[in-house]
């Protein structure tokens, strides 16, 4: 914090205590605020209220002393956390924050919404952000509705305004849909500012992003009775770069390398170093779809995986391409296995036994599916690969599942393998969504995306 800065909260904070002092000392004052009656007077200084108060300020100007402000239509309480606010530049704790934003809008009070605002974001995001459970939701429908539909402050409305781009499969009531005007709507369609996560565990990207844009369309439309065609062209049109809405890397973890081969046994020749199985299927296109195994039946006694022909799904139009690793042709004395990931869903889990050879692999998928395994032999070294786990988020990314391979082909007793296999993962590129995530520091994306479903 700057010298400048902690100069001005020092000189705050000893003007709130002269204040306070001043107040407390009743001879000093020289306004009395009424609510019920006069045993509820409230004492306090009357270039005071009117310097921190619009409202306070219009009813003391053709005044002349001792000041009277009579508030019949007010609850004294909050009368009362009003001058404390003034006086103290605190808060009650047990005051729920809805309440001070209501009584900074009523009367007025810059400072005390400036307050409010700052406190918005991290309030926001411990109490319902964190928490997606059903009955926080619920709660934060009825936060949003409130306030929404009674603050009339626009920089307090646009902050919910923001809240709702966060997540508005959230807030897919009729209640809270009407309280959108149809400007700020359209604003956050053509600018492509909706973040399509349901507010509990899943994250729309892709196609999915598209099919539930137009769903939330034709909700607000019709919640508020207008016609449906303006807005899903305008969805067509303001269709944003591919990045925004599938916001997707291949990164490849070099941790691991399967099944190294000595390069002076068993006939060992090197045949092509270094390929990928999605150099041509990025993850911000395609999805893992099929994986074909190629099982030898007999290597030295053992029954080892070949290698993958690996199947990519694009995550837009549904084609299917395939990245075949060699000819059908090269590979003698093999029996294929074939394991499809189901739509929406992803490997999360590699388990292999590898030494010079990958002994076999399997995999499980986020939604739990068992896949494999691959190859018949456990020998060598067991290694079971959490990727959500184990690399949680890196450089600015997290994780999402495996996207495909980098290996080697070999040959080794007239046979052809993968070698020197390394995982590459799909990952979600933060740069790509953090303008859409202003609600989270920086800091706290990856824990906020941490075991997400990302559903592209």
């Amino acid at each position: 914090m700057m010298t400048d800065q902690l100069t001005d909260i020092r000189s705050l904070s000893y003007s709130h205590n002269r204040l306070s002092a001043a107040r407390r000392d009743s001879t000093q004052t020289n306004l009395k605020i009424i609510c019920s009656n006069d045993e509820d007077a409230i004492d306090a200084h009357a270039f005071v209220c009117a310097a921190a108060s619009g409202r306070l300020r219009e009813m003391l100007i053709e005044q002349n002393p001792p000041y009277r402000i009579h508030l019949k239509d007010q609850d004294v309480k909050d009368v009362r956390r009003l001058i404390d606010f003034i006086y103290t530049g605190k808060l009650e704790p047990s005051t729920p924050l809805q309440v001070y934003l209501h009584i900074a809008d009523h009367f007025d009070v810059p400072r005390l919404t400036e307050f409010c605002i700052g406190l918005l974001r991290p309030y926001v995001y411990v109490d319902y952000v964190k928490a997606t459970d059903e009955n926080t939701l619920i709660g934060l429908r009825k936060f949003f509705t409130d306030v929404v539909s009674s603050v009339k402050a626009e920089n307090i409305r646009q902050l919910f305004y923001e809240y709702f781009a966060f997540q508005p499969l959230a807030f897919c009531t009729d209640e809270c849909l009407r309280l959108i005007p149809e400007n700020v709507f359209r604003d956050l369609i053509s600018k492509h500012l909706l973040f399509m996560w349901d507010g509990q565990d899943k994250i729309y990207f892709g196609k999915h992003y598209s099919e539930q844009r137009a769903s939330l369309i034709d909700k607000y439309c019709s919640a508020n009775g207008i016609p449906h065609k303006p807005l899903l062209d305008l969805a067509k049109v303001a269709m944003p770069k591919q990045r925004l809405i599938a916001p997707f890397d291949t990164i490849l973890k070099d941790q691991w390398d399967f099944g190294c081969h000595s390069n002076y046994d068993n006939e060992y020749k090197m045949i092509q170093p270094k390929r990928n199985t999605y150099a041509n299927n990025p993850s911000n296109s395609w999805r893992l779809s099929e994986l074909k195994a190629y099982i030898v039946n007999d290597w030295a006694g053992i029954q080892p995986l070949a290698g993958f022909d690996v199947t990519y799904e694009n995550i837009f139009t549904g084609a299917r391409n395939t990245h075949e690793w060699v000819k059908p042709k090269e590979l003698k004395n093999c029996t294929v296995k074939v394991a499809a990931i189901a739509p929406d869903d992803v490997i999360v889990t590699v388990r292999v036994y590898s030494g010079w050879l990958i002994d076999s692999i399997s995999f499980v998928t986020r939604q739990g599916m068992h896949l494999g395994p691959f190859g018949e032999s456990e020998g060598g070294n067991f290694n079971e690969i959490d990727l959500l786990g184990e690399f949680e988020s890196t450089d600015g990314h997290t994780i999402m599942g495996l996207h495909g391979f980098e290996y080697s082909i070999i040959r080794s007793i007239g046979q052809t393998f993968w070698n020197n296999v390394k995982l590459g993962c799909a990952t979600v590129d933060h740069s790509c969504i953090s303008s859409k995530l202003a609600l989270i520091e920086s800091t706290s994306i990856s824990a906020f995306l941490a075991k997400k479903e990302f559903i592209n």
